[in-house]
């Protein structure tokens, strides 16, 4: 209590300053322990954000690698043959008798898809 409202213990008066003051601290701690995490997590999500952005560019144009590749086998003429590599993966295709086979083969193992030509 205050002396100045007709208090007169001195040392309840000491323990709610010193109270006070730990829970200015604690608050201002909380505050800077915030603003640390705000900071790095705006910098964490920036980053976040260049590498979703840098993924999206991948994925776009692999696609568009992989449809032209698509494209070109599926638009072979009867007789036509050929091979795609790219990286461990190969592509071989054949055109052939109203057939077109398409072997697949990875470090995984190996698909063939056999389609009818000429549909």
């Amino acid at each position: 209590m205050s002396p100045n409202f007709g208090g007169s213990n001195g040392i309840a008066l000491s323990m709610a300053q010193e109270a006070n003051g730990l829970k200015a601290s604690q608050a201002q701690a909380r505050a800077a322990a915030s603003a640390a995490l705000t900071g790095s997590s705006s910098t964490s999500q920036a980053s976040a954000q260049n590498q979703a952005f840098i993924n999206a560019i991948i994925s776009q144009l692999t696609g568009l690698v992989a449809y032209k590749v698509a494209a070109g086998i599926a638009n072979s003429a009867d007789g036509q043959a050929g091979t795609v590599q790219s990286g461990d993966t190969t592509i071989s295709y054949v055109n052939t008798g109203g057939q077109l086979s398409v072997t697949l083969t990875s470090p995984s193992g190996s698909t063939t898809l056999a389609v009818p030509t000429g549909l």
